[in-house]
């Protein structure tokens, strides 16, 4: 994995104390560095020092060039160059300010009376995106002046970049982690899901698009802390679009990992029981995100079995001794986006929950009636709206209180499991047929190769399904919970990042584990809370 890392960052805020120990304060999020390219050079500003940059993308080697005045290119956003200038934006004034590139003399101020987001020059024609109504604007430059030519609405939340390649005019989402593509006339060509979260910038070198990450902790549920070591960074985007009928997937680079999961028995358990003992693990699937290379037993060897079109390891323990069973998988993983054809997406609108877990959604709950929709919307739309609804009432945030879902909607906060039991409760009423998904997420602000790291926590999420091709597409639950302006974060909506690893669908018992010869043993009485690993072994 080739990254370009720039030590340029705010959060250099470890704190060191005297008996040895650290403390890492919880940062504000904020959006502090710009890169622009003017030829073949690279620039960077730093807004919270006001420092300008040239970078060397083949030496990684940083220069100062405005030594002698920092304090007026404080705060301003962005940077882009005109001719012999370098443009630059004041949020204070609203103005576009003009440098002469050689002296970095301040020659002339612009109004526009907007409060802009991003700049891009190409020839003669100025870009800007405005956030709060989630416009790209285009001027005609003259000189200093500038003359409206066009504006249309892109999709999106977050902050902005904005770069123009071959007359296609590419937009990053900080919040979403996404880029979308769009044609000069405001129709959007794909969307895509960045490798890494926090995209703030593009240039394209060597015939490379690459894209600058803020390199820090963004995601749901880490307290926005962050180590001095995430520094910014560099990553080349590659971006292929998979035509079907109704849709296009769009994908981003691939990665190879290995996946490492254990499941360790309590001391000396299995001696309270008779032998041989059978016991099945869910083993990764293929799926529009993943493949399975290979994989290879941890602890016990083990036979791969099918049971309704899903694979399992089944283990046969024949002695009380055995410490742990478990496998380590090789996958490939990708980024992936459906990009839908006119929203003509047939979904299947047949119920897919059981008996069992329709009781424990207390699916027959009159208070859920309420989020049935009567609007005449078709699938997509539907779907995307009982999401944003499901937004608008629920933060994450760990809820043990909560005694049924009806509670935890009712308090206003939970996990990403909550999030997806409230998923299924909305979109069954609504005849969108759905399940849930059980797995885990590769710590994505990690992005050295080789090195192992530790998963803590297991993630949930859910798949609704085309209808004509029988195939899982995937809708991220709680990571997406992002709002501005009431525009909700689509960047995972019929969508899923490489992060994710999928082991299974439904409840962990029985599908995630099970015991067929000892039916009447749960199995998390045998076995402690899993070991679970990833090492990220190259870009594919």
């Amino acid at each position: 994995m080739k990254t370009h890392y720039i030590p340029l960052n705010k959060y250099d805020t470890v704190i060191e104390h005297f008996d040895g120990s650290i403390s890492i304060p919880p940062h504000e999020k904020k959006r502090y560095l710009f890169i622009a390219q003017h030829f073949n050079d690279i620039y960077f500003l730093n807004n919270i020092d006001g420092c300008l940059y040239t970078y060397s993308l083949e030496y990684e080697n940083l220069t100062q060039i405005n030594t002698h005045n920092t304090d007026i290119w404080k705060n301003k956003i962005g940077i882009t160059f005109y001719q012999d200038f370098i443009l630059t934006f004041d949020a204070k004034t609203l103005n576009i300010l003009w440098f002469e590139k050689n002296t970095l003399r301040l020659i002339h101020q612009t109004k526009l009376n907007i409060n802009i987001n991003h700049l891009f020059v190409e020839n003669d024609h100025l870009w800007v995106t405005e956030r709060e109504s989630a416009k790209i604007i285009q001027y005609q430059i003259e000189q200093t002046t500038l003359t409206l030519l066009n504006s249309f609405n892109y999709k999106g939340i977050g902050n902005t970049s904005l770069y123009i390649i071959n007359d296609e005019l590419y937009i990053t989402d900080s919040e979403e982690n996404t880029i979308r593509c769009y044609y000069f006339d405001g129709s959007l060509k794909f969307e895509a899901i960045t490798p890494f979260i926090d995209p703030i910038g593009q240039i394209y070198k060597n015939q490379q698009h690459f894209i600058l990450y803020g390199g820090l902790v963004n995601e749901v549920g880490y307290d926005n802390r962050c180590w001095q070591e995430q520094k910014p960074f560099l990553h080349a985007i590659k971006i292929q679009t998979t035509p079907h009928e109704n849709y296009n997937i769009v994908s981003t680079n691939a990665f190879e990992i290995d996946f490492i999961y254990e499941e360790n028995f309590f001391e000396n358990e299995l001696q309270h029981y008779s032998l041989p003992m059978t016991i099945q693990l869910a083993i990764p699937p293929d799926t529009l995100h993943q493949k399975v290379l290979k994989i290879v037993h941890l602890g016990l060897p083990f036979e791969i079995i099918e049971i309704n079109q899903k694979k399992y390891a089944q283990y046969t323990i024949h002695h009380p001794f055995v410490k742990s069973i478990g496998f380590r998988a090789t996958l490939q993983l990708t980024s992936i986006k459906i990009n839908p054809k006119n929203n003509n997406i047939s979904l299947d609108t047949t119920n897919q929950l059981t008996p069992e877990e329709e009781n424990e959604l207390d699916l027959n709950n009159p208070y859920f009636n309420q989020f049935i929709i009567h609007d005449e919307l078709d699938n997509i739309e539907k779907a995307k709206k009982l999401r944003n609804i499901l937004y608008s009432k629920l933060e994450y945030k760990k809820n043990i209180d909560a005694r049924n879902f009806e509670e935890v909607l009712k308090d206003g906060y939970g996990t990403c499991g909550d999030y997806t039991a409230l998923m299924l409760i909305f979109y069954t009423l609504n005849h969108i047929a759905c399940q849930s998904v059980g797995g885990y997420k590769v710590p994505r602000f990690y992005n050295a190769t080789n090195s192992i790291m530790s998963i803590y926590y297991n993630h949930a999420w859910i798949e609704v399904f085309d209808n004509k091709n029988a195939v899982s597409l995937p809708i991220e639950s709680s990571s997406d919970n992002k709002e501005y302006q009431h525009r909700f974060c689509e960047g995972q909506f019929l969508g899923i990042d490489w992060t994710h690893i999928k082991l299974y669908n439904g409840k962990a018992f029985p599908h995630l584990l099970n015991i067929p010869s000892h039916p009447n043993i749960h199995p998390f009485d045998l076995l402690k809370k899993a070991s679970v690993f990833a090492i990220i072994k190259k870009e594919l």
